[in-house]
C-alpha cells in the first residue's frame, strides 16, 4: 500500500458566491487551506458545510468567486482528474453487502489484507472489527445494518485510505 499520506494540495477558496435559482446558499466565501494543513469547516446545521465540500468535487460551480487547487482554477482542471485526486468520506456512506475487507478494498483490486488491516488501523475502526466472530469476514448486510453510523463512516474512510489522494475530504 502506497503511504497513507500522499504530498498534499492547498485550496484557496476567493469570494464564492453560489445560488440555486434565486436561492443564496453561499455569499463571498473565501478561505485558504496550506498544503499538508488539516482544515476544520464547522457551523449549524445549513450553514454551506457541505456545499463547500461539494464545490471542491465540482459538484457544484461557484456562481461568482473562484475555488484553486495549488493556485489553479478548479473548473480548469478536468473533472475526472480531479476525482481520482479526491477521496471523499461523505455524511451518508455508501457501503455495500459484502465482507467488511471487500467494503474497504472496494476499487483497490490489489489490495492485501495487510494493506486493509493498515487503512482499517488508520480510520480507528480495526478494534471493532476484529471484535466481531469473523472478523473481516464478516458481511455488513443490506444497507450496512449490521453495525452503526459512526462505524459505517469509519469502514467508509478506511476505504478512503485505501486509495490515498493529495485531497481528503470528510463531510
Amino acid at each position: 500500500m502506497t503511504d497513507i499520506r500522499p504530498e498534499a494540495v492547498g485550496v484557496t477558496i476567493e469570494d464564492v458566491s453560489l445560488s440555486f435559482g434565486t436561492t443564496q446558499v453561499l455569499k463571498g466565501v473565501s478561505l485558504t487551506i496550506e498544503p499538508g494543513e488539516f482544515f476544520t469547516f464547522l457551523g449549524p446545521s445549513g450553514s454551506g458545510k457541505s456545499t463547500v465540500a461539494a464545490l471542491l468535487q465540482r459538484l457544484y460551480e461557484p456562481t461568482a468567486g473562484q475555488v484553486l487547487l495549488d493556485g489553479r482554477p478548479l473548473n480548469d482542471l478536468d473533472v475526472h482528474y480531479l476525482r481520482d485526486h479526491t477521496a471523499v468520506v461523505s455524511q451518508h456512506p455508501a457501503l455495500f453487502d459484502m465482507t467488511i475487507a471487500e467494503n474497504i478494498a472496494y476499487g483497490r483490486d490489489d489490495a492485501s489484507m495487510t494493506d486493509i488491516r493498515r487503512a482499517a488501523s488508520a480510520a480507528h475502526i480495526d478494534d471493532f472489527i476484529e471484535s466481531l466472530p469473523l472478523g473481516y469476514d464478516t458481511k455488513l448486510g443490506d444497507n450496512a445494518a449490521l453495525i452503526s453510523g459512526g462505524q459505517a463512516q469509519r469502514l467508509q474512510m478506511a476505504r478512503a485510505l485505501m486509495r490515498p489522494r493529495e485531497l481528503l475530504i470528510l463531510d
